[in-house]
């Protein structure tokens, strides 16, 4: 997929120096938690997959961006995701394996490219769900993904010690009902309504009584279960 200068296409291991290239040079300027640290050989074990989940966004053929998936079977892995109980165990499922653009493109919304192409790759290998986490106070990240229709449904903690939002992207978010939404900006109170069957499929960065950011959930039909 070709679009202005960049290009967008899969990913396989011929592209393990690019990929690597990238994340080594920008790791040690990310924030702690916003992506694991990864070898070479963890990067081919990704690359080999061809989930077609893999894609690399490329401007005059040098990577400036990528998305990396790990497919495997859905095994509940989050502390709280009630959403989670809508997957078959065993199903396939994509598991974010880490977004990462280059400065020069940041802002640009060249993720959100990324992520929008990802899905119907992905579906088109049989892959209908995808999850992941990103930082609590990454609402950079957060507000891309609700941007390219994931949703945020749950929280966990991980290896830091660091509170994660847990998203979601696939069909099991298609019948929220926004004009139910219940703003709030309250942690404990988002994963009470998760229990209850909300979502949040929209974020106010700022609010006019300067508590942070506003989380806007949704309730989905059916629930709770």
């Amino acid at each position: 997929m070709t679009r202005d200068a960049i290009t967008i296409r899969a990913l396989d291991p011929d592209d393990l120096d690019a990929v690597a290239g990238l994340f080594e040079r920008l790791f040690a300027k990310l924030p702690r938690g916003t992506l694991y640290e990864k070898s070479r050989a963890d990067f081919l074990d990704l690359l080999s997959a061809r989930s077609g989940g893999n894609l690399g966004a490329f401007e005059n053929g040098a990577m400036v961006g990528y998305t990396l998936v790990r497919v495997a079977p859905w095994d509940a892995p989050y502390e709280t995701f009630p959403l989670g109980d809508g997957i078959a165990r065993g199903q396939p499922v994509a598991v974010a394996a880490g977004t990462l653009v280059a400065p020069e493109w940041q802002g640009r919304l060249l993720g959100a490219r990324l992520l929008r192409a990802r899905r119907p790759s992905l579906e088109a290998g049989g892959v209908r769900h995808a999850v992941g986490e990103m930082l609590i106070d990454n609402l950079n990240s957060v507000a891309m993904y609700l941007r390219t229709g994931g949703a945020i449904c749950g929280f966990n903690t991980d290896s830091f010690g660091l509170a994660n939002f847990v998203h979601y992207t696939g069909p099991l978010t298609v019948d929220a009902d926004q004009t139910k939404a219940v703003e709030t900006a309250r942690l404990e109170e988002m994963e009470a309504l998760f229990f209850r069957g909300f979502i949040c499929r929209r974020l106010r960065t700022k609010s006019r009584s300067n508590e942070g950011p506003v989380f806007s959930l949704a309730p989905l039909a059916g629930w709770p279960r």
